[in-house]
């Protein structure tokens, strides 16, 4: 008897604009912007690349072609980890049952596994507990696609940083990374970029850049105000690539709701009051983005005077 046919991953149809540029003073552009969709989910993404003596740009370029070729093959990429989820429910249903390594299968039933799981996907149509746990599994590693694109080019950074001897003047990464998919969007995020969302005229921060200052704030609320005015505002304390551990990542994940606009901003758009990003994304829909990067390339009170990015993202 055929079993029932397990729902496929609900699609979510999005509109996208994006921008970036040097800004008012600097002589480059060390950011990258991705905004990708297809019939079933949407990815996007803001990197600037730090400390690197002549410019971040190559490995914000190095991040962005990452993340653009795992979002594109992820169904193929993540055969090996489905995979794995398959043989575990199969072989380690008993309490305490050490289970063989997917990996350390012979290549042939390694093969075919993959097969299997890939036809799986296709008909949706499970017949064993292995089947089900794919299926079910399958949507929490979409949504942890952003996640995983990081934690994969921090230890990127780190090996160059190896080659080349070391971490050298603080080299790495500002990234903040999206994807939305099944009625939500999952945001990993890490440095002084932000992500915001705008829903029914009012605005959402959904991170924090991770700044001495607000760190501070954050593990210590009852600092008081003069200790805070001594800290310096945007002096960043974490980034991709840094030593350590590579994976000190905000997640967050937030259900949709039609008419949503997500902003992925780079640390210089932070020169825009929250008001004001507001009342464009009001005006202008995704076309906030370009309008508010327009905006920063000129100089203005409070600007950084930084490079400047930001993609927005519309729930259809």
């Amino acid at each position: 008897m055929m079993s029932d046919r397990f729902p496929s991953i609900e699609p979510v149809v999005t509109r996208g604009a994006f921008a970036q540029h040097e800004g008012p003073r600097r002589a480059h552009d060390e950011q990258r912007v991705l905004y990708l969709r297809d019939d079933a989910a949407t990815f996007a993404l803001v990197a600037r690349g730090v400390g690197s003596a002549r410019s971040g740009r190559p490995i914000a370029d190095r991040i962005a072609d990452l993340a653009a070729s795992t979002f594109r093959e992820r169904t193929s990429s993540m055969l090996d980890d489905l995979a794995e989820v398959w043989w575990r429910a199969e072989h380690g249903a008993d309490a305490g049952a050490r289970v063989r390594p997917f990996s350390s299968l012979p290549i042939g039933d390694r093969a075919e596994l993959r097969a299997r799981v890939k036809k799986l996907l296709h008909d949706r149509r499970p017949d064993a507990l292995g089947d089900q746990a794919v299926l079910e599994a399958e949507l929490a590693r979409l949504l942890d696609l952003p996640a995983a694109v990081l934690r994969r080019a921090g230890k990127d950074i780190q090996r160059l940083a190896e080659e080349r001897g070391g971490f050298h003047h603080g080299e790495g990464a500002c990234v903040t990374a999206a994807i939305f998919a099944a009625g939500k969007a999952t945001i990993a995020h890490v440095g002084d970029g932000r992500a915001l969302l705008v829903r029914r005229g009012r605005l959402e921060a959904l991170t924090h850049a991770h700044t001495l200052y607000n760190e501070v704030l954050h593990h210590h609320p009852d600092v008081t105000p003069e200790h805070l005015a001594q800290l310096p505002p945007s002096l960043v304390v974490r980034i991709l690539g840094m030593p350590g551990d590579p994976h000190h990542l905000d997640v967050v994940t937030k259900d949709l709701e039609r008419g949503d606009v997500f902003l992925l901003l780079t640390h210089g758009m932070s020169s825009f009051e929250d008001a004001d990003v507001t009342k464009t994304v009001l005006t202008h829909g995704v076309d906030a983005a370009p309008t508010l990067v327009e905006r920063g390339k000129v100089a203005f009170p409070g600007h950084t005077l930084e490079n400047v990015a930001a993609v927005a993202i519309e729930i259809r």
